[in-house]
């Protein structure tokens, strides 16, 4: 879905649809070990005999499966495929931590070991995985990218001669790569060519930035009042 072309209903592309299988995967990350944590707790003072036979011959299957799976999502870079490089890579590690238990209880009976895994697993799972959901939140709230500073963005807007005032500069992330910005300049040129001079000046200065959508107005205010009000 988040490679369709843009159209009437999504102007801005679908970008967004990986954001929002990010935030899925984070949410049911965050759920499930919320859960086994609950879980696992309990089994701390109250260990039960496990099936260390399947165990083994499980984890085994597990490892190959989300080994594959872990290779295939490390070749993207969106959020989603971020969060499912994560998820798989976190699954490996969880299940070889499977299989060496799973050795080790068929010389023993450290049933305990059993609910140290899962709640290792799971806090480490919380611990990756809270960083990336947060950051998807704040995109799908039009926070100003981290990456990216608004000051440096006025004044490299500032430093284009004619341009007089920067105002009403709004940037945000459509997703995590592509960025967009609106923004209003005043200057004292009053020649369509030195207007679209400007505009265009800005949109190279933004390269650097990584802004591919931007809507730039320009005022003319020959007395420069609009400088004059924000200072």
């Amino acid at each position: 879905m988040s490679t369709k072309e843009t159209n009437d209903q999504y102007s801005f592309g679908h970008q967004r649809f990986s954001l929002l299988g990010a935030l899925v995967t984070a949410v049911t990350l965050l759920g499930g070990s919320a859960v086994i944590l609950v879980t696992a707790v309990p089994r701390l003072l109250d260990p039960v005999e496990v099936n260390h036979e399947g165990m083994f011959w499980l984890s085994l299957f597990a490892i190959a499966a989300n080994g594959f799976s872990a290779w295939l999502m490390s070749r993207g870079d969106s959020h989603n495929e971020s969060l499912l490089n994560l998820h798989m890579m976190e699954d490996v590690l969880g299940w070889i931590g499977v299989l060496a238990v799973s050795i080790v209880l068929y010389y023993t009976d450290w049933y305990i070991l059993d609910p140290i895994l899962s709640i290792a697993i799971a806090s480490f799972i919380i611990y990756k995985t809270w960083p990336l959901f947060r950051e998807t939140i704040e995109i799908f709230l039009e926070a100003t990218p981290k990456e990216l500073s608004r000051e440096k963005i006025e004044e490299a807007i500032l430093s284009i001669k004619g341009v007089t005032n920067v105002s009403h500069l709004h940037v945000w992330s459509i997703d995590g790569k592509e960025h967009a910005m609106t923004v209003t300049v005043s200057t004292s040129l009053e020649g369509m060519e030195d207007i679209e001079t400007i505009k265009d000046k800005i949109r190279d200065n933004l390269s650097d930035y990584a802004v591919h959508h931007s809507t730039i107005e320009v005022v003319y205010d020959p007395g420069k009042t609009l400088m004059k009000s924000k200072s």
